[in-house]
Formats: structure tokens, sequence, C-alpha cells
């Protein structure tokens, strides 16, 4: 049976800063994913460490999809810094740290299944999915 994703642990994945993107909206793609649970448990049963890593990471390309931006670049140690890319292009999986990580990590291509035309739009926000 395919791992359960909870709201808590995509907060925790995507950090502090997605901390505004709403419950509901996290539900329907936590929803949107679990439709690859029978591509998960054909290709990787026994393996909980890959499904939840598959999991989270579509989830939060959803999440990062849904902000309009990614961090481009960080810098700390007080000389604080932080720079954004906007997206403004369809990249696909390649568009967001998390969908780079998923084509890695998802070698039966199961979330790739979800879009057969291979456009990863973005989910209307803050509605539920209606098999949830």
């Amino acid at each position: 049976m395919a791992v359960t994703i909870t709201v808590e642990q995509v907060r925790e994945f995507m950090g502090p800063d997605y901390a505004e993107i709403p419950t509901s909206t996290i539900e329907t793609y936590i929803c949107l994913v679990n439709k690859m649970d029978a591509c998960l448990d054909a290709n990787y049963l026994d393996d909980t460490c890959t499904q939840t890593a598959i999991k989270l990471n579509a989830i939060g390309h959803f999440v990062a999809l849904g902000s309009g931006r990614v961090i481009k670049s960080q810098r700390a140690p007080s000389g604080a810094s932080r720079s954004f890319e906007y997206m403004n292009k369809v990249e696909g999986l390649k568009m967001t740290a998390q969908g780079r990580v998923l084509e890695m990590v998802d070698s039966a291509k199961c979330f790739v299944s979800l879009f057969p035309s291979g456009s990863f739009g973005v989910v209307g926000l803050g509605r539920k999915c209606k098999e949830c």
C-alpha cells in the first residue's frame, strides 16, 4: 500500500518559505499525487523511502509552481540576501528543484503518468479534489 503524506509533512518538507500556502491547496495537491498510488505500489511496493520521496517532491513541485516563484539563491551569515526566479516559461519538471529531484528518484515515471501530455500545469488553488 502506498505511503500516506500529511499536510504537516509537506509543510516541514517545503520549509518556512512556503508557510503561507493554504491547507486546502496542499490537500488538493496531496489528492492529485495520490492518483499515483497504483503505479507506486506496482514499482516500489516495499520501498517506502522512495515512495515518500516521490510523493513529497511531486507535491513540492506543485507548491513551488503555485507560488509563481522559486528561490534562485540565498546568502546569510548575516549579509542576508535572497533572490527569486519567477516562472514565466514552461520547462516541466526542470522548473523546480523538487521536479528535478523527482525526475532522478522516480525511475518508473509514475509522476509523469499523471500528465500524459507532458503538461505540468498548476491545479486550481483552494479547490478540493473530488476523489478525496
